[in-house]
């Protein structure tokens, strides 16, 4: 009986790993330095909002895989400029410390 549970146990825990993980994997905040700022960027805030991981990591891709003032204010700016009620000032994104 004990073995059973033992084994049930595991199973459980071998699918919820996953689940686990990916939540861990996108529920991030990270930070990067700028001249005018640190940009905190919440992982978790635009996937909940985008739903479509591929839009941003695709387009990450075709500027190097590197997210740089150049990805910030071309592809970051300019989707925030597309949607209503999402600060698109500099200051917004950069802050002061």
């Amino acid at each position: 009986m004990r073995l059973i549970l033992f084994i049930l146990v595991t199973l459980l825990l071998s699918l919820a790993q996953p689940l686990l993980a990916t939540e861990l994997a996108t529920n991030f905040i990270k930070d990067y330095k700028s001249s005018e700022g640190v940009v905190s960027f919440n992982h978790q805030t635009h996937a909940d909002q985008l739903k479509d991981c591929a839009f941003c990591h695709n387009n990450l891709k075709t500027f190097g895989g590197i997210v740089n003032e150049d990805f910030g204010h071309k592809f970051c700016l300019a989707c925030h400029m597309t949607h209503k009620n999402i600060p698109t000032d500099c200051k917004s994104c950069h802050k002061r410390t």
